[in-house]
């Protein structure tokens, strides 16, 4: 599983950052969006260092 550090910004312009262990891109960005709803703008990156 690897790890992506997401970013998400919603309409209001609040910007979290997490770190998510995910095997996708895909599922740690759906992640971020159930867990702080819909966003303006939202973006991962795999952290190097971690299992593919």
């Amino acid at each position: 599983m690897s790890q992506f550090a997401v970013t998400h910004i919603d309409a209001k312009r609040v910007r979290r950052r997490l770190l998510i262990g995910a095997p996708t891109r895909n599922m740690a960005l759906d992640f971020a969006e159930r867990l702080y709803g819909l966003a303006w703008y939202m973006g991962a990156v795999r952290v190097k260092g971690t299992a593919q």
